[in-house]
């Protein structure tokens, strides 16, 4: 959950992240650092999703729930992103609300929390139940209702923010965007695919979150 890991980061390095080949992905971390150099560690967390992506091509269930350099990718993951500041969202509407770039932050943050309970339950065995989204419940939603955050630049991240606040609650805002940009399904599930791991750990929730964009759209 959302709180401070009670495990060390022993054997996973962080540093061994690939290098993002991807022209829109890489645009987008551009912007984000140039926007907020405090970002560093969100970078580094995208920049190992994008890893994580690349080490799961052709392998089966079992041998992904098998492969050490898999498992010590992940580990880093989510210490990384238990240990990242966090901006509190209860401020959200008050006198000091938090600013745009704070909010950009804490939405990547909280959206990749949720994205690693996919994967975290695949690892422990876990296909039935996601504690971690059902502790997290309107945060990310209250967070992205605002409207203060600026995407410009960061689009592809934007869509990745949206889906997996779609997927673990409501998908309005998914669909909207979708629709503005003239994206169809296959091209947000590339998207996401470009940017981490989804197949398996993801698949049965993505495939409910189309038929809930479909019926939105009236298709």
């Amino acid at each position: 959950m959302d709180q401070i890991p009670y495990f060390a980061l022993d054997q996973a390095d962080p540093t061994k992240a690939r290098h993002v080949q991807d022209s829109a992905f890489k645009e987008s971390l551009d912007v984000l650092q140039r926007n907020d150099p405090d970002s560093a560690g969100i970078t580094v967390l995208l920049k190992l999703l994008f890893s994580l992506s690349k080490l799961v091509v052709v392998k089966s269930e079992l041998g992904l729930s098998q492969d050490p350099a898999l498992m010590e990718t992940l580990h880093a993951i989510v210490y990384i992103t238990l240990t990242l500041p966090r901006y509190n969202e209860h401020v959200i509407g008050e006198e000091d609300p938090l600013t745009p770039i704070q909010a950009t932050y804490e939405a990547v943050r909280l959206a990749v929390i949720l994205y690693l309970s996919g994967p975290v339950m695949f690892v422990a065995g876990n296909k039935f139940s996601n504690p971690v989204a059902s502790h997290l419940r309107g945060k990310l939603p209250k967070l992205l209702k605002a409207d203060i955050i600026d995407w410009t630049g960061l689009e592809q991240v934007e869509l990745f923010v949206l889906a997996f606040g779609a997927v673990t609650e409501v998908g309005s805002q998914l669909n909207r965007t979708m629709l503005e940009r003239g994206l169809r399904w296959n091209d947000l599930v590339d998207n996401l695919r470009s940017m981490a791991w989804i197949d398996i750990v993801w698949s049965a929730k993505l495939n409910g979150l189309r038929g809930d964009l479909a019926h939105v759209s009236g298709s």
